[in-house]
């Protein structure tokens, strides 16, 4: 697992910045995943989830977000993720929400992220 923190090299090449995501965020890589678990945006509204969303994806890599709060499950709803189970081995099962990269030719998803 990496940790990937705001302004480090590879928050920067995620547009994961401190001009939008409160410095205390956080994302981890596992593999070829991307775990959203503790991210706050400086300013609501403003497109950041997304664009951080696609910055990912151009990495070609899966954005997962466990146990969502309220109104980032809303967000997630929004862009057509749909929750599943995972086990951790730490914590049990647990409730993740999953972005997968849009296929090739499938525009549908990435059009809601715009």
């Amino acid at each position: 697992m990496d940790l990937i923190t705001v302004d480090s090299e590879v928050g920067k090449e995620l547009t994961f910045t401190s001009e939008r995501f409160d410095p205390r965020s956080y994302l981890c890589r596992v593999d070829g995943t991307v775990y959203v678990s503790h991210i706050h945006t400086t300013e609501m509204g403003k497109g950041y989830f997304g664009q951080l969303v696609r910055s990912i994806w151009d990495k070609g890599l899966i954005v997962k977000v466990p146990s969502p709060y309220q109104r980032m499950e809303k967000i997630l709803r929004h862009y057509g993720a749909r929750p599943t189970i995972e086990f951790d081995l730490r914590m049990g099962p647990c409730e993740v929400w999953i972005l997968p990269p849009p296929q090739s030719g499938d525009d549908t998803l990435q059009s809601s992220l715009s």
